[in-house]
Formats: structure tokens, sequence, C-alpha cells
């Protein structure tokens, strides 16, 4: 009855982000720790729009790119935790609405690559690489290892925006 607990947890999850919304749009207060808690608390609201990669970048022209990407990038990952318990919880629901013997197939052969891809690119479907990698039992370890280091190149790359300007980004990789 692992999938109920899971269940729960989201959804009790879902509610501490709703009730204490205000406070998470003051953690810029708390330095990295609060880059990290705010892209946590982004990342696991699978349905509130909480902006954390407006934090890493307004926090990359604050403080050091590369650790606020960072904290960023690992706050982003542990948050998707609660996508994939979705899925792992709600796996029978997943399988019964969904054709996924595709998605199986994908998974079991390229997992680890799609979720990487998936977690680099700026996008709000995430969640549902997630939630099908718990619905098909991808190991949660496995899919930490292969988001984080999407997310945190995504963060980085933030972070150095809001350091730099865009501008200047652009300027360095020759597009401006």
């Amino acid at each position: 009855h692992l999938r109920y607990g899971a269940l729960i947890g989201v959804a009790l999850i879902l509610l501490a982000l709703f009730l204490l919304r205000e406070q998470i749009q003051n953690l810029n207060e708390l330095g990295y720790l609060g880059v990290f808690l705010a892209n946590l608390a982004g990342s696991a609201s699978i349905v509130l729009p909480i902006p954390g990669l407006a934090v890493v970048g307004l926090a990359g022209g604050l403080w050091n790119p590369i650790i606020v990407g960072l904290a960023g990038g690992l706050g982003m990952t542990l948050g998707e935790s609660t996508g994939y318990a979705l899925g792992y919880g709600g796996q029978g629901l997943v399988n019964q609405r969904l054709n996924l013997r595709f998605v199986e197939r994908w998974m079991r052969r390229a997992g680890g690559p799609i979720i990487f891809v998936g977690s680099l690119i700026p996008n709000p479907f995430f969640d549902i690489i997630g939630v099908i990698a718990g619905s098909q039992r991808y190991p949660l370890h496995l899919f930490l290892l292969w988001a984080f280091p999407g997310k945190a190149i995504k963060a980085i790359g933030v972070a150095f925006v809001g350091a730099f300007g865009l501008e200047q980004v652009l300027r360095f990789f020759g597009l401006a």
C-alpha cells in the first residue's frame, strides 16, 4: 500500500505549498538555501505556479551563479520526486487511462537520456516524464541521477543570464 502512501504524501506536499505560498516567495532572503527551497517548492508543486527559475535568475545577479545554479538544480531535482511519487502511487490509474506500452519500452531502452533531455529543457512537461517514470517503476535513484545534471545545467545557465544579462551571454556565444 505504498501507492496510497505516495498519493497521500503528494497531496500533503501540495497542501503545504498552497498554505505557505507567501513565505515561499520571500525565500530569497535565505541566500543559497532560499534558492534551493524556492526551486524545491516550484518543482514539487505540480499545479501551483511557483517561479523557481525566476528566483535563480535574480539570485544569479546577486551571488555566485554556479552555486546558485547548483542549489536551484538540486531543489528542482528533489522537487520532481512528487511527480514521480504521483505516478508510482497512481500506476493503475495512469496505465488504465493511457496505453503506455510504447512508453514502457522507451523508458527501458532510453529512460536516462529521456529524463536528462527533458530536465535540461525549460518546459512545464517534465512533470509528465516524472509521472510516467514513477508509473513504470523506473528506479527513483536513477530518475534523480539523470534529472540532476539537466536541471543543474539549466539553472546555471539562467543564473549566468541573471548575473551578466541576456545580451552579454548572447554576445559570449557569438549570437549578438
